[in-house]
């Protein structure tokens, strides 16, 4: 079973953490309808270095 979450640009942290020996960025997101959570999204350091929206882009590949 899947659920269709809603995400949006100002549910993603704005400043992303990096992991100690890691190539990956983590990023918290707060879930909304129909779950009230928090999540972790990590991600590679390209999607920063091309210049992206990457709340955005975060975003849209959550709702998804």
């Amino acid at each position: 079973m899947s659920f269709a979450v809603e995400v949006s640009k100002e549910d993603i942290e704005q400043r992303p953490s990096r992991g100690r020996n890691s190539s990956f960025l983590y990023r918290r997101v707060r879930i909304g309808v129909p779950f009230d959570a928090w999540g972790i999204v990590r991600y590679r350091r390209e999607i920063e270095r091309e210049d992206r929206d990457v709340e955005s882009y975060i975003a849209a590949y959550l709702t998804t």
